[in-house]
């Protein structure tokens, strides 16, 4: 979820594994590529009031706050990061070939990850109420076409460090750039069976625009508790129009839509007997990809009527380039098919059907295909 949730599963045996449900257009963007707002005047129609020049060179670098500290957090796009890191370090490499006399084969394993978050917010003053200003646009357009209530109490640009999170409601806290710093402790095994612990940390420019979390719990065997995360980071620094305009819909669509989500995995979860993080891993990536491609497919109904309305001039070839960028990701497989549901039954009755009875919506989002 996405704009991108994710879903965690934690306990006191060292159950800990996490997969993203994300809006991928949004998710896995380059993002180094400034946005310029200007022309504001909230009387205009809103294209007017949010320009962009992806030539801009003004983007800032500081200052870095930091919005929470180090907690255990096995964040793929981390994870994704360390893997990377420890293939592009050479030194460390023959480090374990002395340590542990391994030839070809070199097994890793990821014991623990500490994360923290910091994030550079956005103090340019035009920048700021524009995008402020879009974002609370777009989530009430977003409501107002499923017929609901706003989910947010508050959208807020973030400007001081370790913000005072609310637990009872939802808040989407707007950056300039959100940047994720990490501790891992790593085992490595060769190919004689010798191994060996490493602590490795590192820092990066988070590639996510927005992301929705959710939480699996197991305090006790076969004791579930699911939680979203009541809070949402949605960075402004976008290299593409499409992935920043989508980003506000694309979170509260999965806010909106979790709930039965969440129903349906809980349900399936207290069926199960003796299962094991592989098998809770399944349930949870299943139910995901069908709330990703519900969500994609209301998004894209919704994202034309919001671009007819205010003008805004956005190719449909850039609906086809976020299509296309999932095709290759499993949280994605059933997007296509998502958008070609909702455009047979329309947004109502899509949703209707996805917060009553979502299995005929299953059935025809799974035709044909593994789950």
């Amino acid at each position: 979820m996405r704009a991108s949730s994710r879903f965690s599963l934690t306990g006191g045996s060292k159950l800990g594994r996490r997969t993203f449900l994300r809006f991928t257009a949004i998710g896995f963007c380059q993002l180094l590529s400034p946005l310029s707002v200007a022309g504001i005047n909230h009387d205009q129609a809103l294209t007017n009031t949010v320009l962009f020049n992806p030539a801009a060179h003004d983007s800032p670098d500081k200052p870095l706050l930091t919005f929470r500290d180090f907690v255990q957090d096995f964040d793929p796009e981390v994870e994704r990061r360390l893997y990377q890191e420890i293939a592009d370090r050479q030194d460390l490499i023959e480090q374990l070939k002395k340590r542990i006399d391994f030839k070809s084969k070199l097994s890793m394993k990821v014991d623990d990850i500490k994360t923290k978050l910091l994030f550079i917010p956005e103090l340019r003053e035009k920048y700021a109420e524009a995008y402020l200003a879009y974002c609370r646009k777009a989530v009430a357009f977003t409501c107002k076409k499923l017929n609901q209530p706003e989910i947010y109490r508050r959208i807020v640009p973030l400007t001081r460090p370790f913000p005072n999170i609310p637990t009872k409601t939802v808040t989407a806290y707007l950056v300039h750039r959100l940047i994720k710093e990490y501790v891992a402790t790593c085992t490595f095994t060769g190919e004689k069976g010798a191994s060996v612990r490493y602590k490795i940390s590192g820092a990066f420019v988070s590639r996510q625009l927005g992301a929705v979390d959710l939480n699996i719990s197991c305090p006790q065997p076969g004791l579930f508790s699911l939680e979203r995360t009541p809070y949402s980071i949605w960075q402004n620094d976008a290299a593409s129009r499409f992935n920043l305009i989508a980003v506000p819909m694309e979170e509260s669509l999965h806010f909106i839509l979790g709930e039965s989500t969440d129903k349906h995995i809980a349900a399936e979860l207290a069926r199960g007997k003796d299962l094991t993080v592989f098998a809770v891993q399944q349930i949870a990536d299943h139910w995901i990809a069908i709330e990703e491609a519900i969500v994609g497919g209301i998004l894209h109904r919704i994202l034309e009527d919001f671009i007819k309305k205010y003008e805004i001039p956005l190719s449909p070839a850039a609906f086809n380039a976020s299509l296309n960028q999932k095709k290759r990701l499993a949280q994605y497989k059933y997007r296509a098919r998502g958008v070609w549901l909702v455009n047979r039954l329309g947004i109502e009755k899509t949703f209707h059907y996805y917060k009553s009875d979502p299995m005929m919506l299953v059935s025809l989002l799974t035709k044909n295909q593994e789950r």
